[in-house]
């Protein structure tokens, strides 16, 4: 959950950042993942069945996957830097 981690520290040290709908959603989403996938790896530590890690597996793949285009499989710092040029350039 390192963007969530990140984002939350510089929501309550610097406040909200100014970025526009579209890359709020960005970030929603970005944190919605990230929360899923911590559920999927706590779910998948503790099965027992083959099959079922197996289905878990892909189900993580799929969300790492998506993840990893939200994110442009950058580091939390230059997905905030990007998301604030964008907004800047819209306006």
């Amino acid at each position: 959950m390192k963007f969530t981690r990140y984002f939350a520290g510089v929501i309550k040290n610097q406040g909200i950042p100014h970025i526009d709908v579209n890359e709020y959603r960005r970030l929603f989403n970005i944190i919605s993942l990230e929360a899923k996938l911590e559920e999927l790896y706590k779910l998948n530590d503790n099965e027992r069945s083959h099959d079922r890690k197996y289905t878990l597996d892909i189900r993580i793949h799929t969300l790492k996957e998506l993840l990893d285009r939200q994110t442009m499989e950058n580091t939390p710092q230059n997905v905030l830097k990007y998301m604030l040029s964008e907004s800047k350039s819209e306006y």
